[in-house]
Formats: structure tokens, C-alpha cells, sequence
């Protein structure tokens, strides 16, 4: 099989931006990973089980607030002018902040089962909502700014956050000796500042106006709630096994499980920046396509979508090798049987790679009801895999359940888009029965 789109990828702005997506994380990463053996020293696996647990709580809430939301941005910004943009940005922040609250008022009714299953103080779980708010204006410039083909702007906000975020752990956990709640801190601090300067451009480049649009309300409403189960399966997946395994397992092995998924970031590093890069320019070469040359593209983005997932194996490959060395050599001894979650979680990372690519095709159409479904249900068995695999195999079940969940979403959506949105995923094959 050739593929004559090497070429062009060669000088492409995708390339170019991928390089400096991934440069971006690659700092922040390696930062993290230079300060790891340290922090490895200062966190036991119950306070990095703590603290991991705070995620579990902010992850949820960024979710129900509207992240969905926000990243559907790109499906809706080549469709605008400007001035529709700006008054869509607006009335989103506007929504995010009413849920916010709406959220603030639920955790204070919820107050004793969060207590209960995340063995946090309240005042810690309370702090999450404005580090929710925060993070989806983070967010949201962050996605205006690969739309609006700024990289080195989008880097420039990476940056300064990873080195505010890392210079705060040291502070708190290092030398303050915070423990647990010192990472908590932390993220806290580091998400709150930042949204100051996200928030700062966003006044500057005449996004934010007090005018509620109701029909840009009802758009994101329709566009964003049928995709809460969608939204909401990623926490069960992602969320609900750190607190089956902090309840079954215990706080220690919560925390060898979460320095396992930091080796998994190794993975993610490269594959996300990728498809921050690739998505916008997909979306913007589907919204452009003429009729007459439909099949044509459609080839040729397969053809690029087999060359991503390629990539996607290599590096999959290269980074169980990584989390091998470095949990063997860097970390605390500690933390060195975390290696037994670290192939299994990159094996669903890379079978993840089916969904990611498939379902830019669902949103295209603004097809989401289904896709929400497939892929709430897919993450309510995994769920129920997690309890059962604990309970039989251990701790370790939890990564048997994590790829066989990713297997059935991924199957699932990839099934649901080639049917809203057909593509010649197996050309090859009919070229050769022609």
C-alpha cells in the first residue's frame, strides 16, 4: 500500500503544528517527569491516591458544566462570521457559569456521599467547582486558538501554565510538605491564574459581551446534551475505577494505579497533539469539499487517517519501553509495580485511536444522540467488568476492564459513524476484488 499523502504532509501547516503541539506537551511532560523521582520521594501512593481522587472530582464536574460544549467549537466556527463567533463564545461562557452554579448548589445536597467515596475534606471537594469554571475558559481559548491557527500563542499559555503548575508542587509538596493536599493545592492555584490571562484575551479579542443569545443557547443545548452520556462515559471510564479501586483496594493501590496512567501520559503525549492538530484542519477540509470530488477526499483522508494510526502504533510501542525505564530507574521503588497496569492501559489508549478518528465524522453530521448512547453504554460495562474483574483477578482487573471497554466503544462508534457518515475505510479491499 503507498501513500502518495507523505508528500504533501511533508510541508504541510499540519505537520508544522503537530511538531509544535507536541513540543508544547514535550515540555510539560518532561518537566514532570524530571521532578517525578522527587515528588515520588515526598508522596506516598496513599497521598498520590488523594490527590488523584480530587481529579476524579473536577474531571466529573468539568464534564456536567459543559466541556462538551466547548469542544464542539470547531463544528460550529468555520459556519460563522465573526460577530456570530464572538456572541457564541459569550453565551457559552454564560451557560458554563449558570451550571457551574447549579453544580455548586448539588455538591452541598451531595455534601456526605462525597465525603463518604472520596475521602476528601468538604471544603477541598467545594473548591472544585471554580477550578471547573476555570478550566473550561482554559479551554475554550485554547480551542480558538488551534481554530484560529495561532500555535506558538497556544503555546505560549501551555507553557506558562506547566511551569506555574510544576513550580507550585515543588512549593507545596516539596518543600511545604503538604503531602497529598499539596498537589491538590497546586492544581488548584495553577488552573484559577491561568484562567485570568485565558480570560484577559478573550476580552481583548471582543469574545466576551453580556448579551444572551437564546438561539445560540438552544444550539449548544442541542448539540451538548445529547452528549452528556457521551461525556459522562468517559468519567465512568476514566473516574469510577479509581473510586472502585480506593473502596475495594484502598487509597495505596489508587495510587500505584494513577502513577501507572502518569507512564500512560508518555503515550498520550504525541497522539494528542496530533489530533489537536489534524481535527481542525479535517473539519475544515470536509466543510470545503465539492461534491464532484467527494470520493476523492474521502480516500485520501482515509488514506491519512491509516498513516495516524500507524504513528499511533509506534509510538504505543516506544512507550511501555519509556514507562519500563523509568519506573525501573527514575521513581521511587515504590512505585515500581505500577509496570503491571502500564501495557494493558496503553493497549485501550491505542485501541482508542478507531474512536478518535471515527468520531470527528459523527460530529461532522451533528449526529449525537446515538453517539452518546454507544458510548455510555460501553463505559456502563466497563464499569460493571471493573467491579466484577476487582473482585476476582484484583486491582489488576481494572486494566482487563479498561481495554475491553475501549474495544466496544471504539467498535461501536467506528460501526455508528461509517453509517451517518460513510468513508472508504477498506478501499484497498475493493480495488482488489475490481
Amino acid at each position: 500500500m503507498r501513500f502518495p499523502i507523505l508528500g504533501k504532509l511533508k510541508n504541510s501547516s499540519l505537520v508544522r503544528d503537530t511538531f509544535l503541539y507536541t513540543l508544547t506537551d514535550a515540555f510539560g511532560k518532561a518537566i514532570g517527569f524530571i521532578i517525578l523521582p522527587f515528588l515520588s520521594y515526598y508522596l506516598s501512593p496513599d497521598d498520590l491516591g488523594l490527590a488523584t481522587n480530587f481529579s476524579v472530582l473536577t474531571s466529573i464536574t468539568v464534564l456536567l458544566a459543559g466541556n462538551a460544549m466547548v469542544n464542539a467549537l470547531p463544528y460550529f466556527y468555520y459556519e460563522q462570521n465573526s460577530a456570530q463567533r464572538k456572541s457564541f463564545i459569550s453565551n457559552l461562557l454564560i451557560l458554563c457559569f449558570v451550571i457551574c452554579l447549579i453544580l455548586l448548589l448539588t455538591i452541598f445536597l451531595l455534601q456526605g456521599a462525597a465525603i463518604n467515596y472520596l475521602k476528601l475534606d468538604f471544603k477541598v471537594i467545594l473548591l472544585a467547582i471554580p477550578v471547573t469554571f476555570a478550566q473550561l475558559i482554559q479551554n475554550a481559548n485554547l480551542v480558538l486558538c488551534r481554530l484560529e491557527e495561532k500555535p506558538k500563542l497556544f503555546a505560549i499559555y501551555q507553557i506558562s501554565y506547566i511551569v506555574l503548575h510544576v513550580g507550585l508542587m515543588v512549593f507545596l509538596v516539596i518543600v511545604l510538605k503538604l503531602g497529598g493536599y499539596g498537589r491538590i493545592y497546586a492544581d488548584i492555584i495553577a488552573f484559577v491564574v491561568m484562567a485570568l490571562f485565558h480570560l484577559y484575551r478573550l476580552i481583548k479579542a471582543g469574545y466576551i459581551e453580556v448579551k444572551i443569545n437564546y438561539g445560540y443557547i438552544k444550539d449548544l443545548l442541542k448539540f451538548g446534551l445529547p452528549l452528556l452520556p457521551h461525556s459522562l462515559s468517559f468519567w465512568l471510564k476514566g473516574g469510577a475505577d479509581k473510586i472502585i479501586i480506593t473502596n475495594f483496594c484502598g487509597l495505596y493501590q489508587n495510587g500505584l494505579y494513577s502513577m501507572a496512567l502518569t507512564m500512560n501520559s508518555i503515550y498520550n503525549l504525541v497522539s494528542n497533539a496530533l489530533m489537536n492538530a489534524y481535527v481542525p484542519s479535517l473539519q475544515k477540509r470536509l466543510s470545503s469539499v465539492k461534491e464532484e470530488n467527494l470520493e476523492n477526499e474521502k480516500r485520501s483522508v482515509i488514506k491519512q487517517n491509516y498513516l495516524i494510526v500507524a504513528v499511533f502504533s509506534a509510538i504505543a510501542v516506544l512507550a511501555v519501553g519509556a514507562a519500563w525505564f523509568i519506573l525501573n530507574y527514575l521513581v521511587e521503588s515504590k512505585y515500581q509495580e505500577s509496570f503491571k497496569f502500564v501495557p494493558l492501559l496503553i493497549l485501550g489508549q491505542w485501541i482508542y485511536c478507531i474512536y478518535n478518528l471515527s468520531i470527528q465524522y459523527v460530529y461532522k453530521q451533528k449526529k449525537t444522540l446515538i453517539l452518546g448512547i454507544i458510548t455510555f453504554t460501553g463505559s456502563v460495562i466497563q464499569v460493571g467488568l471493573t467491579w466484577l474483574f476487582v473482585k476476582l483477578f484484583g486491582v489488576i482487573g481494572v486494566a482487563y476492564s479498561a481495554v475491553i471497554g475501549s474495544l466496544l466503544i471504539s467498535l461501536g462508534v467506528f460501526v455508528y459513524s461509517n453509517k451517518v457518515y460513510p468513508m472508504p475505510w477498506f478501499y484497498w479491499v475493493s480495488n482488489k476484488i475490481r
